[in-house]
Protein backbone atom coordinates (compact mmCIF):
# COMPACT_ATOMS: atom_id res chain seq x y z
CA UNK A 1 0.00 0.00 0.00
CA UNK A 2 1.07 3.58 -0.55
CA UNK A 3 0.60 5.59 2.66
CA UNK A 4 0.60 8.85 0.72
CA UNK A 5 -2.47 7.65 -1.12
CA UNK A 6 -4.57 6.42 1.78
CA UNK A 7 -6.65 8.37 4.20
CA UNK A 8 -4.26 8.11 7.11
CA UNK A 9 -4.36 8.48 10.87
CA UNK A 10 -7.99 7.52 11.31
CA UNK A 11 -9.03 8.98 14.63
CA UNK A 12 -5.88 11.07 15.09
CA UNK A 13 -6.00 14.35 16.98
CA UNK A 14 -5.44 17.71 15.34
CA UNK A 15 -2.36 19.64 16.47
CA UNK A 16 -3.12 22.69 18.61
CA UNK A 17 -3.53 25.88 16.62
CA UNK A 18 -4.13 29.47 17.66
CA UNK A 19 -7.73 30.63 17.30
CA UNK A 20 -9.71 33.83 17.40
CA UNK A 21 -12.47 34.08 20.00
CA UNK A 22 -16.00 34.72 18.74
CA UNK A 23 -17.47 38.14 19.35
CA UNK A 24 -20.68 37.15 21.06
CA UNK A 25 -21.53 40.62 22.34
CA UNK A 26 -22.19 42.12 18.90
CA UNK A 27 -23.73 39.05 17.26
CA UNK A 28 -26.60 39.59 14.83
CA UNK A 29 -29.71 37.49 15.34
CA UNK A 30 -31.90 36.61 12.38
CA UNK A 31 -35.42 35.33 12.91
CA UNK A 32 -37.68 33.52 10.50
CA UNK A 33 -40.75 31.27 10.43
CA UNK A 34 -40.83 28.75 13.29
CA UNK A 35 -40.17 25.07 12.82
CA UNK A 36 -37.23 24.80 10.43
CA UNK A 37 -35.70 28.24 9.81
CA UNK A 38 -31.93 27.77 10.05
CA UNK A 39 -31.86 24.08 9.15
CA UNK A 40 -29.29 24.89 6.46
CA UNK A 41 -27.03 27.98 6.38
CA UNK A 42 -24.38 29.19 3.93
CA UNK A 43 -22.33 32.38 4.21
CA UNK A 44 -23.11 34.62 1.24
CA UNK A 45 -21.25 37.90 0.77
CA UNK A 46 -22.50 40.32 3.41
CA UNK A 47 -24.94 37.86 4.93
CA UNK A 48 -26.17 34.30 5.00
CA UNK A 49 -28.46 32.10 2.92
CA UNK A 50 -30.91 30.28 5.21
CA UNK A 51 -33.16 27.33 4.42
CA UNK A 52 -36.56 26.69 6.04
CA UNK A 53 -37.58 23.37 4.44
CA UNK A 54 -40.69 22.77 6.55
CA UNK A 55 -42.27 26.14 5.80
CA UNK A 56 -45.38 26.57 3.63
CA UNK A 57 -46.72 23.17 4.54
CA UNK A 58 -43.56 21.32 3.55
CA UNK A 59 -42.84 23.13 0.29
CA UNK A 60 -40.03 25.05 1.97
CA UNK A 61 -38.53 28.50 1.53
CA UNK A 62 -35.12 30.13 1.27
CA UNK A 63 -34.13 33.45 2.88
CA UNK A 64 -31.26 35.84 2.31
CA UNK A 65 -30.28 37.58 5.55
CA UNK A 66 -28.04 40.68 5.58
CA UNK A 67 -25.81 41.60 8.51
CA UNK A 68 -26.14 45.33 7.97
CA UNK A 69 -29.92 45.31 7.84
CA UNK A 70 -30.35 42.65 10.51
CA UNK A 71 -33.31 41.25 8.58
CA UNK A 72 -34.12 38.56 6.04
CA UNK A 73 -35.95 38.56 2.73
CA UNK A 74 -37.70 35.69 1.04
CA UNK A 75 -35.76 34.59 -2.05
CA UNK A 76 -38.20 33.75 -4.87
CA UNK A 77 -37.52 30.36 -6.42
CA UNK A 78 -39.31 29.27 -9.59
CA UNK A 79 -39.38 25.57 -10.34
CA UNK A 80 -39.81 24.02 -13.78
CA UNK A 81 -43.47 23.40 -14.59
CA UNK A 82 -43.18 19.61 -14.37
CA UNK A 83 -41.48 19.51 -10.96
CA UNK A 84 -43.11 20.28 -7.60
CA UNK A 85 -40.68 21.52 -4.92
CA UNK A 86 -40.81 19.73 -1.56
CA UNK A 87 -38.58 20.69 1.40
CA UNK A 88 -36.94 23.53 -0.55
CA UNK A 89 -33.91 24.73 1.39
CA UNK A 90 -33.04 21.33 2.81
CA UNK A 91 -29.56 22.08 1.47
CA UNK A 92 -28.08 25.42 0.38
CA UNK A 93 -24.67 26.62 -0.79
CA UNK A 94 -23.07 29.99 -1.57
CA UNK A 95 -19.92 31.32 -3.20
CA UNK A 96 -19.74 35.09 -3.15
CA UNK A 97 -22.84 36.38 -4.90
CA UNK A 98 -23.67 32.98 -6.40
CA UNK A 99 -26.34 31.14 -4.39
CA UNK A 100 -27.70 27.61 -4.67
CA UNK A 101 -30.92 26.32 -3.10
CA UNK A 102 -32.03 22.70 -3.33
CA UNK A 103 -35.20 20.68 -2.95
CA UNK A 104 -34.02 17.05 -3.02
CA UNK A 105 -37.53 15.76 -2.34
CA UNK A 106 -38.94 17.56 -5.41
CA UNK A 107 -41.46 15.37 -7.20
CA UNK A 108 -42.38 14.71 -10.79
CA UNK A 109 -45.41 12.74 -11.91
CA UNK A 110 -44.97 10.51 -14.94
CA UNK A 111 -48.29 8.92 -15.78
CA UNK A 112 -49.26 6.77 -12.81
CA UNK A 113 -45.76 6.94 -11.33
CA UNK A 114 -44.22 9.49 -9.01
CA UNK A 115 -40.50 10.17 -9.24
CA UNK A 116 -38.23 11.98 -6.77
CA UNK A 117 -35.56 13.43 -9.07
CA UNK A 118 -34.72 16.42 -6.87
CA UNK A 119 -34.23 20.03 -7.92
CA UNK A 120 -31.68 22.80 -7.37
CA UNK A 121 -31.84 26.42 -8.49
CA UNK A 122 -28.93 28.81 -9.02
CA UNK A 123 -29.66 32.34 -7.73
CA UNK A 124 -29.28 34.57 -9.63
CA UNK A 125 -30.37 34.10 -12.39
CA UNK A 126 -32.80 31.42 -11.24
CA UNK A 127 -31.69 28.66 -13.59
CA UNK A 128 -32.56 25.11 -12.59
CA UNK A 129 -30.17 22.20 -12.27
CA UNK A 130 -30.42 20.13 -14.30
CA UNK A 131 -31.42 22.63 -16.97
CA UNK A 132 -33.44 20.01 -18.85
CA UNK A 133 -34.89 16.72 -17.72
CA UNK A 134 -35.43 13.64 -19.84
CA UNK A 135 -38.99 13.08 -20.94
CA UNK A 136 -41.07 10.77 -18.81
CA UNK A 137 -40.29 7.20 -19.78
CA UNK A 138 -42.83 5.39 -21.88
CA UNK A 139 -42.29 1.86 -20.63
CA UNK A 140 -43.44 -0.89 -22.93
CA UNK A 141 -45.35 -3.99 -21.84
CA UNK A 142 -46.27 -7.05 -23.88
CA UNK A 143 -49.20 -8.72 -22.09
CA UNK A 144 -50.75 -12.09 -22.93
CA UNK A 145 -54.22 -13.04 -21.70
CA UNK A 146 -54.43 -16.83 -21.36
CA UNK A 147 -58.12 -17.58 -20.73
CA UNK A 148 -59.76 -20.85 -19.79
CA UNK A 149 -62.13 -22.15 -22.50
CA UNK A 150 -62.58 -25.65 -21.04
CA UNK A 151 -65.93 -27.35 -20.67
CA UNK A 152 -66.20 -26.55 -16.96
CA UNK A 153 -66.71 -22.85 -17.80
CA UNK A 154 -70.37 -22.09 -18.58
CA UNK A 155 -71.15 -20.10 -21.75
CA UNK A 156 -72.36 -17.16 -19.64
CA UNK A 157 -69.19 -17.13 -17.57
CA UNK A 158 -67.08 -17.29 -20.73
CA UNK A 159 -68.82 -14.13 -21.96
CA UNK A 160 -68.12 -12.46 -18.61
CA UNK A 161 -64.46 -13.41 -18.93
CA UNK A 162 -64.35 -11.74 -22.37
CA UNK A 163 -65.96 -8.62 -20.84
CA UNK A 164 -63.15 -8.56 -18.30
CA UNK A 165 -60.51 -8.72 -21.05
CA UNK A 166 -62.20 -5.88 -22.97
CA UNK A 167 -62.31 -3.63 -19.91
CA UNK A 168 -58.61 -4.24 -19.19
CA UNK A 169 -57.74 -3.36 -22.80
CA UNK A 170 -59.60 -0.06 -22.39
CA UNK A 171 -57.70 0.78 -19.22
CA UNK A 172 -54.37 0.46 -21.02
CA UNK A 173 -55.25 2.42 -24.17
CA UNK A 174 -53.14 5.43 -23.15
CA UNK A 175 -50.06 3.32 -22.36
CA UNK A 176 -47.41 1.60 -24.43
CA UNK A 177 -48.91 -1.84 -23.82
CA UNK A 178 -49.62 -4.45 -26.45
CA UNK A 179 -51.85 -7.46 -25.87
CA UNK A 180 -52.25 -10.96 -27.23
CA UNK A 181 -55.16 -13.31 -26.53
CA UNK A 182 -54.85 -17.09 -26.21
CA UNK A 183 -57.67 -19.49 -25.25
CA UNK A 184 -56.76 -22.85 -23.78
CA UNK A 185 -58.53 -26.14 -23.18
CA UNK A 186 -57.47 -29.46 -24.76
CA UNK A 187 -55.40 -27.39 -27.15
CA UNK A 188 -54.41 -23.71 -27.31
CA UNK A 189 -55.78 -21.18 -29.82
CA UNK A 190 -54.09 -17.87 -30.59
CA UNK A 191 -56.84 -15.35 -31.40
CA UNK A 192 -54.54 -12.37 -31.99
CA UNK A 193 -50.87 -11.67 -31.33
CA UNK A 194 -49.00 -8.43 -30.55
CA UNK A 195 -48.49 -7.55 -34.20
CA UNK A 196 -52.21 -7.95 -34.97
CA UNK A 197 -53.12 -5.95 -31.87
CA UNK A 198 -50.96 -3.08 -33.13
CA UNK A 199 -52.65 -3.10 -36.53
CA UNK A 200 -56.18 -3.10 -35.14
CA UNK A 201 -58.12 -0.05 -33.99
CA UNK A 202 -59.44 -0.04 -30.39
CA UNK A 203 -62.88 -0.97 -31.72
CA UNK A 204 -61.35 -3.71 -33.84
CA UNK A 205 -59.54 -5.18 -30.85
CA UNK A 206 -62.74 -5.33 -28.85
CA UNK A 207 -64.52 -6.96 -31.77
CA UNK A 208 -61.82 -9.64 -31.94
CA UNK A 209 -62.34 -10.43 -28.25
CA UNK A 210 -66.12 -10.45 -28.55
CA UNK A 211 -65.90 -12.83 -31.50
CA UNK A 212 -63.96 -15.56 -29.66
CA UNK A 213 -65.90 -18.83 -29.43
CA UNK A 214 -65.39 -21.18 -26.52
CA UNK A 215 -63.35 -24.29 -27.27
CA UNK A 216 -64.65 -26.67 -24.57
CA UNK A 217 -62.45 -29.64 -23.66
CA UNK A 218 -60.03 -30.35 -20.81
CA UNK A 219 -57.95 -27.87 -18.80
CA UNK A 220 -54.37 -28.24 -20.05
CA UNK A 221 -52.89 -25.16 -18.38
CA UNK A 222 -49.21 -26.14 -18.33
CA UNK A 223 -49.20 -26.98 -22.05
CA UNK A 224 -50.90 -23.65 -22.79
CA UNK A 225 -48.22 -21.75 -20.87
CA UNK A 226 -45.54 -23.46 -22.96
CA UNK A 227 -47.40 -22.41 -26.13
CA UNK A 228 -47.38 -18.80 -24.97
CA UNK A 229 -43.66 -18.92 -24.18
CA UNK A 230 -42.56 -20.55 -27.41
CA UNK A 231 -45.02 -19.10 -29.91
CA UNK A 232 -46.55 -15.85 -28.65
CA UNK A 233 -43.46 -14.39 -26.97
CA UNK A 234 -41.33 -15.85 -29.74
CA UNK A 235 -40.07 -14.07 -32.87
CA UNK A 236 -42.50 -12.97 -35.55
CA UNK A 237 -45.43 -12.25 -33.22
CA UNK A 238 -44.68 -8.60 -32.50
CA UNK A 239 -43.08 -9.07 -29.09
CA UNK A 240 -40.65 -6.19 -28.49
CA UNK A 241 -37.09 -6.37 -27.19
CA UNK A 242 -36.83 -4.62 -23.81
CA UNK A 243 -40.57 -4.67 -23.11
CA UNK A 244 -41.87 -6.15 -19.88
CA UNK A 245 -43.31 -9.59 -20.57
CA UNK A 246 -46.48 -10.29 -18.64
CA UNK A 247 -48.78 -13.33 -18.65
CA UNK A 248 -52.27 -13.21 -17.10
CA UNK A 249 -53.84 -16.65 -16.62
CA UNK A 250 -57.61 -16.77 -15.92
CA UNK A 251 -58.97 -20.20 -14.98
CA UNK A 252 -61.86 -21.79 -13.08
CA UNK A 253 -60.04 -24.82 -11.75
CA UNK A 254 -57.04 -27.09 -11.61
CA UNK A 255 -55.41 -28.43 -14.75
CA UNK A 256 -56.76 -31.75 -15.99
CA UNK A 257 -55.61 -34.20 -18.67
CA UNK A 258 -52.40 -32.25 -19.26
CA UNK A 259 -49.32 -34.29 -20.28
CA UNK A 260 -47.04 -31.57 -18.86
CA UNK A 261 -46.39 -30.55 -15.26
CA UNK A 262 -45.75 -26.98 -14.18
CA UNK A 263 -42.21 -27.92 -13.27
CA UNK A 264 -41.61 -28.63 -16.96
CA UNK A 265 -42.61 -25.15 -18.19
CA UNK A 266 -42.33 -22.55 -15.41
CA UNK A 267 -38.50 -22.56 -15.31
CA UNK A 268 -38.69 -21.53 -18.98
CA UNK A 269 -40.91 -18.60 -18.00
CA UNK A 270 -38.45 -17.56 -15.31
CA UNK A 271 -35.53 -17.64 -17.73
CA UNK A 272 -37.52 -15.58 -20.24
CA UNK A 273 -38.34 -12.97 -17.60
CA UNK A 274 -42.09 -13.44 -17.92
CA UNK A 275 -44.03 -11.99 -14.97
CA UNK A 276 -47.07 -14.16 -14.32
CA UNK A 277 -50.42 -13.35 -12.70
CA UNK A 278 -52.89 -16.10 -11.85
CA UNK A 279 -56.61 -15.36 -11.43
CA UNK A 280 -58.67 -18.18 -9.95
CA UNK A 281 -62.45 -17.97 -10.32
CA UNK A 282 -65.03 -20.04 -8.46
CA UNK A 283 -65.48 -22.47 -5.60
CA UNK A 284 -62.69 -24.79 -6.74
CA UNK A 285 -60.12 -22.42 -5.28
CA UNK A 286 -61.39 -22.90 -1.77
CA UNK A 287 -59.44 -26.16 -1.78
CA UNK A 288 -55.79 -25.98 -0.61
CA UNK A 289 -54.52 -27.99 -3.60
CA UNK A 290 -56.18 -25.62 -6.05
CA UNK A 291 -54.76 -22.59 -4.25
CA UNK A 292 -51.32 -24.18 -4.34
CA UNK A 293 -51.69 -24.57 -8.11
CA UNK A 294 -52.42 -20.83 -8.49
CA UNK A 295 -49.31 -20.09 -6.44
CA UNK A 296 -47.29 -22.38 -8.70
CA UNK A 297 -48.51 -20.62 -11.86
CA UNK A 298 -47.87 -17.09 -10.55
CA UNK A 299 -44.62 -15.28 -10.00
CA UNK A 300 -43.38 -14.83 -6.46
CA UNK A 301 -44.46 -13.51 -4.06
CA UNK A 302 -47.99 -14.94 -4.40
CA UNK A 303 -49.62 -12.11 -2.44
CA UNK A 304 -48.65 -9.76 -5.29
CA UNK A 305 -49.46 -12.06 -8.22
CA UNK A 306 -52.44 -14.25 -7.24
CA UNK A 307 -56.11 -13.16 -7.33
CA UNK A 308 -59.08 -15.21 -6.18
CA UNK A 309 -62.71 -14.30 -6.84
CA UNK A 310 -65.88 -16.23 -6.14
CA UNK A 311 -67.41 -15.86 -9.60
CA UNK A 312 -66.84 -14.35 -13.01
CA UNK A 313 -68.99 -11.30 -12.17
CA UNK A 314 -66.41 -10.41 -9.51
CA UNK A 315 -63.61 -10.16 -12.08
CA UNK A 316 -64.40 -6.47 -12.58
CA UNK A 317 -63.58 -5.83 -8.94
CA UNK A 318 -59.89 -6.68 -9.42
CA UNK A 319 -59.27 -4.48 -12.47
CA UNK A 320 -57.83 -1.62 -10.42
CA UNK A 321 -55.51 -3.90 -8.47
CA UNK A 322 -54.26 -5.61 -11.60
CA UNK A 323 -53.71 -2.30 -13.38
CA UNK A 324 -51.76 -0.83 -10.42
CA UNK A 325 -49.51 -3.87 -10.19
CA UNK A 326 -48.71 -3.80 -13.90
CA UNK A 327 -48.04 -0.05 -13.78
CA UNK A 328 -45.61 -0.70 -10.92
CA UNK A 329 -43.79 -3.23 -13.10
CA UNK A 330 -43.60 -0.71 -15.95
CA UNK A 331 -42.12 1.93 -13.65
CA UNK A 332 -39.33 -0.10 -12.10
CA UNK A 333 -38.51 -3.13 -14.21
CA UNK A 334 -37.76 -4.30 -17.68
CA UNK A 335 -37.63 -7.79 -19.06
CA UNK A 336 -34.05 -7.95 -17.81
CA UNK A 337 -35.04 -7.12 -14.24
CA UNK A 338 -33.48 -3.65 -14.02
CA UNK A 339 -34.69 -1.46 -11.18
CA UNK A 340 -34.43 2.21 -10.19
CA UNK A 341 -31.76 4.27 -11.90
CA UNK A 342 -32.24 8.04 -11.56
CA UNK A 343 -36.00 8.11 -10.92
CA UNK A 344 -35.43 8.43 -7.16
CA UNK A 345 -32.04 10.22 -7.30
CA UNK A 346 -33.07 13.12 -5.00
CA UNK A 347 -30.49 15.43 -6.51
CA UNK A 348 -29.40 18.17 -4.14
CA UNK A 349 -29.44 16.09 -0.95
CA UNK A 350 -26.05 17.70 -0.42
CA UNK A 351 -24.88 20.77 -2.35
CA UNK A 352 -21.59 22.56 -3.03
CA UNK A 353 -20.40 25.39 -5.26
CA UNK A 354 -16.87 24.48 -6.34
CA UNK A 355 -14.30 25.67 -8.91
CA UNK A 356 -15.40 22.72 -11.05
CA UNK A 357 -19.04 23.78 -10.85
CA UNK A 358 -22.04 22.92 -8.67
CA UNK A 359 -21.83 19.51 -6.98
CA UNK A 360 -25.15 17.88 -6.09
CA UNK A 361 -25.51 14.73 -4.02
CA UNK A 362 -27.90 12.14 -5.49
CA UNK A 363 -28.28 9.60 -2.71
CA UNK A 364 -31.16 7.70 -4.37
CA UNK A 365 -29.40 7.06 -7.68
CA UNK A 366 -29.16 3.44 -8.81
CA UNK A 367 -31.11 1.77 -6.03
CA UNK A 368 -29.76 4.17 -3.39
CA UNK A 369 -26.12 3.33 -3.99
CA UNK A 370 -25.83 7.06 -4.66
CA UNK A 371 -23.29 9.44 -6.16
CA UNK A 372 -22.94 13.12 -7.07
CA UNK A 373 -23.47 15.19 -10.20
CA UNK A 374 -20.74 17.71 -11.02
CA UNK A 375 -22.07 20.41 -13.37
CA UNK A 376 -19.12 21.63 -15.43
CA UNK A 377 -18.87 24.36 -18.06
CA UNK A 378 -22.14 24.92 -19.86
CA UNK A 379 -24.02 22.97 -17.22
CA UNK A 380 -22.89 19.59 -18.57
CA UNK A 381 -23.18 17.02 -15.77
CA UNK A 382 -20.67 14.35 -14.83
CA UNK A 383 -21.89 11.59 -12.53
CA UNK A 384 -19.34 10.52 -9.91
CA UNK A 385 -19.88 7.26 -8.07
CA UNK A 386 -18.02 4.17 -6.93
CA UNK A 387 -17.34 1.51 -9.54
CA UNK A 388 -18.12 -2.14 -8.97
CA UNK A 389 -14.46 -2.71 -8.11
CA UNK A 390 -14.72 -0.31 -5.20
CA UNK A 391 -16.97 -2.63 -3.19
CA UNK A 392 -20.69 -3.27 -2.91
CA UNK A 393 -22.34 0.13 -2.56
CA UNK A 394 -25.96 -1.07 -2.42
CA UNK A 395 -28.04 1.23 -0.19
CA UNK A 396 -24.89 3.16 0.77
CA UNK A 397 -26.38 6.67 0.20
CA UNK A 398 -23.17 7.97 -1.40
CA UNK A 399 -23.40 11.76 -1.67
CA UNK A 400 -25.28 12.18 1.62
CA UNK A 401 -22.47 14.61 2.48
CA UNK A 402 -19.88 16.17 0.17
CA UNK A 403 -16.82 18.38 0.59
CA UNK A 404 -14.59 20.03 -2.00
CA UNK A 405 -10.88 20.38 -1.24
CA UNK A 406 -7.45 21.00 -2.69
CA UNK A 407 -4.54 18.63 -2.16
CA UNK A 408 -1.14 19.85 -3.30
CA UNK A 409 -2.59 21.72 -6.24
CA UNK A 410 -4.91 18.89 -7.25
CA UNK A 411 -8.66 19.07 -6.83
CA UNK A 412 -10.55 16.44 -4.87
CA UNK A 413 -14.04 15.57 -3.66
CA UNK A 414 -14.77 13.81 -0.38
CA UNK A 415 -18.10 11.98 -0.33
CA UNK A 416 -19.88 10.35 2.59
CA UNK A 417 -21.83 7.09 2.33
CA UNK A 418 -23.23 6.67 5.86
CA UNK A 419 -25.23 3.51 5.11
CA UNK A 420 -22.36 1.57 3.56
CA UNK A 421 -22.29 -1.89 5.13
CA UNK A 422 -24.31 -0.44 8.06
CA UNK A 423 -21.11 1.23 9.34
CA UNK A 424 -20.58 4.07 6.83
CA UNK A 425 -17.76 4.97 4.51
CA UNK A 426 -15.79 8.00 3.32
CA UNK A 427 -14.53 8.06 -0.27
CA UNK A 428 -11.95 10.50 -1.66
CA UNK A 429 -12.04 11.19 -5.41
CA UNK A 430 -9.34 13.11 -7.30
CA UNK A 431 -9.82 15.07 -10.53
CA UNK A 432 -7.61 13.76 -13.32
CA UNK A 433 -7.30 16.14 -16.27
CA UNK A 434 -7.24 14.83 -19.81
CA UNK A 435 -9.21 15.02 -23.05
CA UNK A 436 -12.16 14.20 -20.79
CA UNK A 437 -11.73 15.10 -17.13
CA UNK A 438 -12.47 12.16 -14.85
CA UNK A 439 -12.88 11.65 -11.13
CA UNK A 440 -10.91 8.68 -9.78
CA UNK A 441 -11.23 7.01 -6.41
CA UNK A 442 -8.01 7.70 -4.52
CA UNK A 443 -8.67 6.58 -0.98
CA UNK A 444 -11.35 5.63 1.50
CA UNK A 445 -12.04 4.98 5.16
CA UNK A 446 -14.73 2.80 6.74
CA UNK A 447 -16.60 3.43 9.99
CA UNK A 448 -16.04 1.22 12.99
CA UNK A 449 -19.49 0.93 14.56
CA UNK A 450 -22.77 -0.36 13.19
CA UNK A 451 -25.40 2.35 12.90
CA UNK A 452 -22.98 5.20 13.62
CA UNK A 453 -23.70 6.93 10.27
CA UNK A 454 -20.01 7.54 9.67
CA UNK A 455 -19.77 9.96 6.72
CA UNK A 456 -23.03 11.83 7.43
CA UNK A 457 -21.17 15.17 7.58
CA UNK A 458 -17.77 16.30 6.29
CA UNK A 459 -15.50 19.29 6.80
CA UNK A 460 -12.06 19.87 5.29
CA UNK A 461 -9.39 21.65 7.34
CA UNK A 462 -6.84 23.59 5.28
CA UNK A 463 -4.23 25.19 7.57
CA UNK A 464 -1.48 24.90 4.93
CA UNK A 465 -0.36 28.12 3.32
CA UNK A 466 -1.14 26.81 -0.17
CA UNK A 467 -4.76 26.13 0.75
CA UNK A 468 -4.19 22.40 0.64
CA UNK A 469 -6.31 20.42 3.08
CA UNK A 470 -4.51 18.65 5.88
CA UNK A 471 -7.38 16.67 7.39
CA UNK A 472 -11.03 15.79 7.01
CA UNK A 473 -13.46 15.89 9.89
CA UNK A 474 -15.97 13.07 9.47
CA UNK A 475 -19.18 13.07 11.46
CA UNK A 476 -20.60 9.87 12.93
CA UNK A 477 -23.65 11.35 14.70
CA UNK A 478 -25.13 8.06 15.86
CA UNK A 479 -21.94 6.69 17.38
CA UNK A 480 -22.38 5.87 21.02
CA UNK A 481 -19.96 5.02 23.82
CA UNK A 482 -17.67 6.64 26.38
CA UNK A 483 -20.69 8.21 28.04
CA UNK A 484 -21.65 10.38 25.08
CA UNK A 485 -23.47 10.23 21.77
CA UNK A 486 -21.95 11.11 18.41
CA UNK A 487 -18.33 11.35 17.37
CA UNK A 488 -16.17 13.39 15.00
CA UNK A 489 -13.35 11.39 13.45
CA UNK A 490 -10.20 13.06 12.10
CA UNK A 491 -8.91 11.56 8.88
CA UNK A 492 -5.42 12.80 8.02
CA UNK A 493 -4.64 13.56 4.39
CA UNK A 494 -1.36 13.28 2.47
CA UNK A 495 0.15 16.51 1.10
CA UNK A 496 -0.46 15.42 -2.51
CA UNK A 497 -2.76 13.12 -4.40
CA UNK A 498 -3.05 12.63 -8.11
CA UNK A 499 -0.29 11.95 -10.59
CA UNK A 500 0.81 8.42 -9.78
CA UNK A 501 -1.86 7.92 -7.15
CA UNK A 502 -3.44 4.51 -7.25
CA UNK A 503 -6.71 3.55 -5.61
CA UNK A 504 -6.80 1.50 -2.50
CA UNK A 505 -8.10 -2.08 -2.83
CA UNK A 506 -11.83 -2.18 -2.23
CA UNK A 507 -12.72 -2.95 1.38
CA UNK A 508 -14.80 -6.00 2.06
CA UNK A 509 -18.38 -5.16 2.80
CA UNK A 510 -19.33 -6.43 6.26
CA UNK A 511 -21.17 -9.72 5.95
CA UNK A 512 -22.85 -9.57 9.34
CA UNK A 513 -23.50 -6.96 11.96
CA UNK A 514 -21.14 -6.92 14.92
CA UNK A 515 -22.71 -6.41 18.32
CA UNK A 516 -22.78 -2.67 18.51
CA UNK A 517 -25.14 0.24 18.14
CA UNK A 518 -28.42 -0.51 16.37
CA UNK A 519 -28.91 0.88 12.88
CA UNK A 520 -30.98 3.88 13.88
CA UNK A 521 -32.50 6.78 11.98
CA UNK A 522 -30.08 9.45 10.96
CA UNK A 523 -30.24 12.60 13.13
CA UNK A 524 -27.24 14.82 12.49
CA UNK A 525 -28.52 18.07 13.97
CA UNK A 526 -30.18 18.66 17.32
CA UNK A 527 -33.48 20.02 15.94
CA UNK A 528 -34.03 18.84 12.38
CA UNK A 529 -32.28 16.41 10.12
CA UNK A 530 -32.00 15.32 6.53
CA UNK A 531 -34.70 12.73 5.90
CA UNK A 532 -33.90 9.15 5.24
CA UNK A 533 -33.88 9.09 1.42
CA UNK A 534 -36.26 6.12 1.37
CA UNK A 535 -38.70 7.71 3.81
CA UNK A 536 -42.16 8.46 2.44
CA UNK A 537 -42.27 11.57 4.63
CA UNK A 538 -41.98 14.53 2.20
CA UNK A 539 -40.35 16.74 4.83
CA UNK A 540 -37.20 16.32 6.89
CA UNK A 541 -37.33 14.00 9.89
CA UNK A 542 -36.82 15.13 13.40
CA UNK A 543 -34.68 12.78 15.43
CA UNK A 544 -36.80 10.14 17.08
CA UNK A 545 -34.06 8.86 19.32
CA UNK A 546 -31.18 10.40 21.18
CA UNK A 547 -27.69 8.89 21.04
CA UNK A 548 -26.73 7.24 24.31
Amino acid sequence: MHPWVLLAALGAALPPAPGTPLDEASATTFRGPPGSFGHSVAQAGGGVLVGAPLDLGGRGRVFECRYGAGSCRDVPVTAPPDVAPVALGLSVAADGSQLLACSPKARRTCGELEELPGLCVLLPPGSALPAARPACPTPASDIVFLVDGSGSVTPGDFERMKDFVVHVLRRFQATDARFALVQFSTDSRLHFDFAAFERLTPAGREAEVRGVRQSKGTTQTASAIRTVLTEVFGPGRGSRAGASRILIVVTDGRKYGDPLEYRHVLPEAERAGVIRYAIGVGDAFRQPDAVAELHAIASAPPEDHVFRVDNFDALHGIQNQLQEKIFAIEGTQSALGSSFQLEMAQEGFSALLTPEGPVLGAVGAYDWSGGVFVYGPGGKPTFVNASRGAGDMSDAYLGYAAESLSLGGSRALALGAPRYGHVGRLLLFGLRHGPTDTWELLADAVGQQVGSYFGASLCALAPRGDGSAKALLVGAPMFYGDGSGGRVVVCGLPPEVGGAARPRPAPKRPQSRPKAAPDRPNPTRPQIDHPDPKSTNPTPNRPNSTPN
